[in-house]
């Protein structure tokens, strides 16, 4: 069992499943952005994430997913004044359990602070790819050197800070090319 986290920006093309569940939501029901101190997800699943993050649910945490899910269920059928709060309150454990489970399963830093430059970062560039392109200009948002950013990215083994820019710049150009009528010149 997978769990995708998919924003506005992505579009998925469905071959074949046996069996699939969507959960869906959207700013003002519960905005990640602004309660990112609750969740910690902005910059990890969701806004600025440097690949699609993909979750294998675990055996050993199938039941959770299972009885959270038909919580879900039932409290769609609630019709009371305190239904949006419960389920913000279960969307919320929802995208803890899966922060956990994918800092788990992939390569995440441990140390708070470098955890949370790296997300900023992530970040800066999903709301930045369109007009800054390097990574002294994002450094200078973040008060850090562009070598500061760069040993960071080095020590945690992933892509170089540019890498990220470029993938993400990429990765627009070819959404555009794809689901636009835009020329290849004009992206």
């Amino acid at each position: 069992m997978r769990s995708f986290f998919l924003t506005e920006f992505h579009t998925i093309k469905i071959i074949s499943t046996k069996r699939i569940r969507f959960l869906r939501f959207n700013r003002p029901f519960y905005c990640v952005l602004d309660h990112d101190d609750e969740v910690s997800c902005k910059g990890v699943l969701f806004f600025g994430a440097s690949q699609l993050p993909v979750i294998t649910l675990p055996e050993e945490e199938i039941k959770k997913f299972e009885i959270l899910w038909e919580m879900f269920s039932i409290e769609m059928e609630s019709n009371d004044n305190l239904q949006i709060d419960m389920l913000q309150m279960m969307l919320k454990r929802y995208l803890i359990l899966c922060t956990r489970l994918f800092k788990q399963q992939t390569q995440y830093p441990e140390d708070k602070k470098e955890v949370d430059i790296v997300r900023q970062f992530n970040f800066l560039v999903e709301q930045h790819f369109r007009s800054k392109h390097t990574v002294a200009e994002y450094s200078g948002l973040l008060n850090r050197s562009p070598k500061t950013l760069s040993n960071l990215f080095s020590k945690l083994g992933s892509k170089t800070p540019l890498q990220f820019i470029q993938d993400r710049i990429m990765l627009e150009a070819r959404r555009l090319l794809r689901y636009s009528e835009l020329q290849i010149q004009q992206c």
